[in-house]
């Protein structure tokens, strides 16, 4: 009987979550902090000329316009890493205390395409993707503050600053988001992607070809994916994951679960 072997977990390439918005005459980037994306969210600051964003782009013509909220219609790992990013406002903290779930506003759509779709064609939408769905629907994406209080784009340069700060603590997991870096040039929330393959290593020509996958996507792939929104993985980062795979024989499950 062939052998079944546990799920494998590879991280991949690192990516922003993107709050991403479409604001006729906005001519630069907003910028935003948690404070007041967390009343948008709740539906606290409903006009684009509230005197909170004001108070953040003194130079942006900002209009009278409905704030339109278009929100994942599921939880997902996008949400659960914005969500993270602000839990450092303590109103965001309060409205989910306790158990209690956090008043749903706005319009409920699926995945991170119909998000990014809606907001291309709702003038005065704002809604949070992955930074790779804003980039290819061309959408406007705000600035957002960071632990050190720089407004920061979520470019590969600022994500690799992040992912290089936080994955060098001690005991950091693959699957941890990637928010509170510390780093003056750091985007504030981003994540890791990862590759999980079910019993992969059990067939030896397919735990061959994973292996051999996994290996380009560490080395070449993730640079090429720079073009679509995302940054390689730190060096250190990579060389544990290659280690990781120089242990593995296909045809063979692993010692141990790996972590």
């Amino acid at each position: 009987m062939q052998a079944t072997c546990a799920p494998l977990e590879f991280p991949t390439v690192v990516g922003a979550i993107a709050v991403a918005y479409n604001l006729p005459g906005a001519d630069r980037p907003l910028a935003l902090d948690e404070a007041v994306l967390a009343a948008i969210f709740l539906g606290r600051i409903t006009r684009w000329d509230a005197p909170e964003i004001r108070a953040l782009n003194p130079e942006t013509p900002l209009d009278s316009r409905a704030i339109r909220v278009v929100r994942r219609a599921r939880t997902s790992g996008t949400s659960e890493v914005f969500s993270r990013y602000l839990e450092s406002d303590a109103s965001w903290r309060a409205a989910g205390r306790e158990g209690g779930s956090r008043e749903v506003i706005g319009d409920l759509v699926e995945g991170n395409e119909g998000v990014a779709s809606q907001v291309r064609v709702t003038p005065g939408a704002i809604g949070f993707v992955e930074q790779t769905y804003a980039q290819q629907s061309k959408l406007q994406v705000a600035r957002l503050r960071n632990r050190a209080g720089r407004f920061v784009a979520p470019d590969a340069d600022a994500l690799a600053r992040t992912a290089t700060e936080l994955l060098a603590l001690p005991g950091a997991d693959t699957l941890l988001a990637l928010v509170g870096a510390r780093d003056t040039a750091a985007y504030p929330v981003a994540a890791l992607t990862r590759l999980v393959a079910a019993d992969a290593l059990a067939d030896p020509r397919r735990g061959g070809h994973l292996i051999a996958f996994l290996r380009w996507a560490l080395r070449d792939g993730a640079t090429s994916a720079e073009a679509l929104g995302y940054a390689p993985l730190p060096a250190a980062v990579v060389q544990r994951q290659l280690a990781r795979l120089d242990a593995l024989r296909p045809g063979t499950c692993p010692s141990t679960p790996p972590r």
